[in-house]
């Protein structure tokens, strides 16, 4: 059988000139996700020349990767081969996405000084494309595996320790020279240091130029004048989540009526359910739900909040994976806001030590209410916690700092 066909599109900002270390970085998926973002834009730092291999899975996938742009980056697209909505159908996917990717690879495999892997499909790959002197670096970051618990209930933690096992063996197999740890992996750093050459934890904060613009806090500040902001970022894609978040909202306007609460990014899909229930709950004109928007205006309304708000849902293993809202919380912080989170995962731990918010089951809407209220009725140590919260930002966890310890990995595994 043939290989699929590779629709192939190349940017390229480097008029031309080949750089002397050149790293393709795989991605398993049609988004380029921010940690993503934040790894490729730091090679630029190191003249090197990424070229991004980007699968779209499904070909029914509602949007395209095919607009996307990176400075200074070469771009290869993946047209998916089959359905990801069964187990059938992905199993049939990834072995002709295996197929594909061999195909692309060997076109550009002259080319090829290190691959950048960042799923447990792509170290099964490297087991059978050889090339002499090739470098392999491992981000383990990936959430497919950090959910086999939600997926396989019961046996959900066994069938983690398992994926653990044979993730562990295989950056052995591949020989990957460096590991790039998520920090909710952070747990994973001792197994993953025998295993590789060269291991660290590298977190997923913005950069403390992200800052927000003074035209911006200004817009942002007369939009929310005279109301005691409650700010949720990020996704609320889990219903019940959202239900949470609303019954909070709806005890807390109904003892005052200056409570207000922002949501910001992309919510649950059913937006004729979403409509209903903030009119079950009573919220019209109480809350407002605001699209994704670029980070530094985002930054603006957190700077003209009160409270930051972190929910989480049991409905997924937050405690390991990447949507325990590790990065909200870090812009929370950025913004000097006062977190009110969960009281599990490795962000809420670090949080928790330096006394930057208060921590509950975010999955009761009693406790999150009594703790968000705590810190609107007592504004003096609201500042103080969120003022802990910013100066952990600035003097340790944002991307100017994070960038010079994968730099130093990165100069590492390519020598």
């Amino acid at each position: 059988m043939a290989a699929p066909k590779v629709q192939r599109k190349i940017k390229n900002s480097t008029n031309g000139q080949q750089a002397k270390k050149n790293i393709v970085f795989l991605i398993y998926d049609k988004n380029v996700s921010l940690r993503y973002r934040l790894l490729i834009s730091t090679f630029r730092e190191r003249a090197i020349t990424p070229t991004i291999v980007i699968w779209e899975q499904s070909p029914s996938a509602r949007k395209s990767s095919a607009k996307i742009n990176i400075a200074g980056a070469r771009i290869i697209h993946l047209k998916g081969q089959g359905d990801m909505d069964t187990w059938f159908g992905k199993l049939k996917a990834v072995r002709e996405y295996l197929k594909t990717l061999g195909h692309a690879m060997r076109n550009i495999r002259d080319e090829v000084d290190t691959i950048y892997a960042t799923h447990i499909v792509h170290l099964i790959f490297l087991l059978r494309f050889k090339k002499k002197n090739r470098k392999v670096i491992y981000d383990a970051a990936e959430n497919s595996m950090l959910l086999l618990p939600v997926k396989f209930g019961p046996l959900g933690d066994v069938a983690r320790m398992l994926a653990e096992k044979i993730e562990t063996l295989l950056v052995k197999l591949t020989k990957a020279r460096a590991i790039t740890v998520s920090g909710p992996r952070a747990s994973r750093l001792p197994s993953f240091s025998k295993a590789a050459k060269n291991a660290e934890v590298i977190w997923t904060v913005p950069a403390i130029s992200q800052s927000a613009t003074d035209e911006d806090i200004a817009i942002a500040k007369k939009r929310l004048s005279g109301k005691k902001v409650v700010a949720c970022v990020g996704g609320l894609e889990q219903e019940a989540s959202l239900r949470v978040a609303l019954e909070v909202a709806e005890s807390m306007v109904a003892s005052d009526e200056r409570y207000f609460f922002m949501f910001i990014g992309k919510t649950w899909g059913n937006q004729s359910i979403l409509k209903k229930l903030i009119c079950d709950h009573r919220l019209e004109g109480e809350v407002v739900f605001l699209q994704n928007m670029p980070y530094r205006k985002m930054m603006s309304y957190l700077e003209n909040s009160h409270v930051g708000l972190a929910l989480h849902s049991k409905e997924c293993d937050t405690s390991l994976s990447s949507v325990d809202g590790s990065l909200r919380m870090f812009s929370f912080m950025q913004a000097g806001l006062p977190i009110v989170g969960a009281d599990f995962s490795e962000a809420s731990t670090l949080a928790k030590a330096t006394g930057c918010g208060l921590f509950v089951d975010t999955t009761n809407p009693v406790e999150v209410s009594t703790a968000v209220a705590y810190l609107l009725n007592h504004p003096a140590e609201a500042k103080e916690k969120g003022a802990k919260g910013k100066n952990l930002f600035m003097n340790k966890y944002n991307w100017d700092l994070e960038s010079r310890k994968f730099l130093k990995l990165l100069h590492t595994a390519m020598n």
